[in-house]
């Protein structure tokens, strides 16, 4: 059964001072007691596993993290594995301020797609797409 994997990264920085038009990932939107000690918090992540009638999978996952200093920069990146028997469809991003507003989006020519395997196994066909804000 061939897999196909849906991936949706949504980053969200704290840097900036505009007023935005989509105040969605606003950080003033997030509670004080969440911020409190945090460098990173995740305003949502959806799942989805769906297995189709033709022999194929596909999972959806869509998150979205707000980081809050530079100890949370881990979070403003972003891999995923695949070889193959699994693909992988999407990988998108989206940078936003500290007021919400966009930023940028991520362009498919700044998606790295590299091996992931030893240096020693050329036959290993596991890559990983990766990219980070």
């Amino acid at each position: 059964m061939k897999r196909s994997l849906g991936i949706w990264c949504l980053c969200v920085l704290s840097t900036g001072v505009r007023a935005g038009d989509d105040e969605e990932y606003a950080v003033a939107k997030i509670p004080a007691a969440l911020v409190e000690n945090a460098s990173a918090v995740t305003r949502n992540e959806i799942r989805r596993f769906e297995i189709n009638t033709n022999n194929r999978a596909v999972y959806y996952w869509k998150v979205a993290y707000t980081i809050l200093n530079e100890q949370g920069d881990q979070w403003g990146t972003f891999g995923a594995a695949y070889d193959k028997l699994s693909s992988i469809e999407s990988f998108e991003g989206t940078l936003y301020d500290a007021t919400g507003k966009k930023l940028k989006s991520l362009k498919k020519g700044e998606i790295r797609d590299f091996n992931n395997s030893s240096e020693s196994s050329f036959l290993d066909d596991n890559r990983v797409k990766w990219h980070s804000f």
